[in-house]
């Protein structure tokens, strides 16, 4: 799950950003063969150089 969100003061510190800078917030979860989740996986992203494109 991708969303929006504000940089909180760790995470502004981490990143040397300034706190409740914008960021792309990412919700990974895998699941294992009987759909099962197995691991969660948070990342925060400063989109100041990130790009990101869908061809359909």
């Amino acid at each position: 799950m991708l969303s929006a969100s504000a940089a909180d003061a760790p995470c502004a510190h981490e990143l040397v950003l300034a706190h409740g800078a914008p960021l792309l917030r990412i919700c990974r979860v895998a699941l294992d063969y009987a759909c099962a989740p197995i691991d969660l996986r948070l990342s925060r992203v400063n989109t100041d150089a990130a790009k990101y494109q869908v061809d359909v």
